[in-house]
């Protein structure tokens, strides 16, 4: 009982986090790039995306909610949401590629 107390919070939190991940995504493919909206937009994106990835793993463990589909879109959307973040800092002279050789492991 009290783990699908915690399944369905979970999920509320999942979907609320969704939600606010398509409103900001939206909101940094319009604004102008690299103005402050974009970045702002495109970091919350970021947050509320491994917000989204992090409960969607959790979820899918849960006993009586054990989904291999849903956890493999959390990793996937794990790693594709940290790459893209990552591939930001490629326009640095200097960057280290330790963090993207294990992302790919």
């Amino acid at each position: 009982m009290m783990l699908e107390r915690i399944a369905r919070t979970l999920i509320l939190v999942h979907a609320v986090f969704g939600g606010l991940a398509l409103l900001l995504g939206a909101i940094a493919l319009v604004a102008r790039k690299g103005r402050t909206l974009h970045k702002r937009a495109g970091k919350g994106f970021y947050f509320t995306m491994l917000a989204v990835a992090a409960t969607a793993l959790v979820v899918s463990i849960l006993p009586n909610h054990e989904s291999p589909f849903l956890f493999s879109i959390g990793v996937f959307s794990s790693y594709f949401v940290i790459s893209g973040f990552r591939s930001i800092r490629f326009r640095l002279k200097e960057f280290n590629l330790a963090m993207d050789r294990w992302l790919a492991y």
